[in-house]
């Protein structure tokens, strides 16, 4: 089960029991119960109102209070969390989609510039022939994957080249494609664009891979195959 799908069951709990313990309470009888120490001995009294008087006598009754009094305090703690759990639930956006949800999981693609995206493969436009390259590496190998679709991350939309999910365990990577490196304000451009993916949480050679055009604009399709299969299979 997915953190989401967990935060729902538990807060659907939540709701359950705190209409069970509403419930109880209101079957409770009136008055609330006082506790006084002497010689290392407990007493306890019952308050109503303006009287008050000892339960010595009365244990099955000091008892009904003792429930009470634990009903209260579960109910104020389930009042506390059922609020922070609908906050966290309305904020919450997932990094990338649980790997047994991957087959619903459809992010809207980047709206950028997408005239650019001018090759064609599979029915998919692609921005440039070495992501085209690297999509039928994907491919060959019976990889799924999605080109620069939206990952929500800490409030803000990330559009990664690739994402894709591992054949053996589901982890899910992204593949960031760079091209003119051998220009000054391209790299600049490339060291924001990993600073952001890292705050993300997204970090080379652990979830986030990487591949480079040569100055000749051609990428090293033996270099992909073998971040294929050294990460991916």
């Amino acid at each position: 089960m997915d953190f989401k799908k967990s935060v729902e069951g538990h807060l659907t709990y939540l709701r359950k029991l705190k209409d069970y313990t509403e419930e109880r309470l209101e079957k409770m009888p009136e008055g609330s119960l006082r506790r006084k120490k002497t010689r290392e001995k407990m007493y306890y009294y019952l308050k109503s109102g303006h009287q008050e008087f000892s339960l010595l006598k009365y244990p099955g009754l000091r008892d009904i209070y003792i429930e009470k009094e634990w009903l209260q305090g579960r109910l104020k703690a389930i009042d506390k969390d059922i609020p922070v759990l609908e906050r966290l639930l309305s904020d919450y956006a997932a990094i990338c989609p649980n790997p047994g949800e991957w087959e619903f999981f459809k992010g809207e693609q980047n709206e950028y510039k997408k005239e650019e995206r001018r090759h064609l493969y599979k029915g998919v436009y692609y921005r440039a022939k070495s992501e085209v390259v690297i999509a039928m590496v994907l491919e060959s190998h019976d990889l799924e994957f999605k080109y620069e679709v939206a990952l929500h991350v800490n409030g803000r939309i990330i559009y990664p080249d690739f994402v894709i999910r591992r054949k053996r365990d589901g982890k899910i990577f992204i593949w960031e494609h760079f091209g003119m490196i051998f220009s000054e304000e391209y790299r600049q451009k490339m060291y924001r664009r990993l600073e952001e993916l890292h705050e993300a949480g997204f970090n080379p050679w652990d979830n986030l891979l990487m591949s480079f055009d040569s100055i000749e604009g051609s990428i090293d399709v033996d270099f992909v195959e073998k971040m294929v299969k050294l990460y991916l299979l």
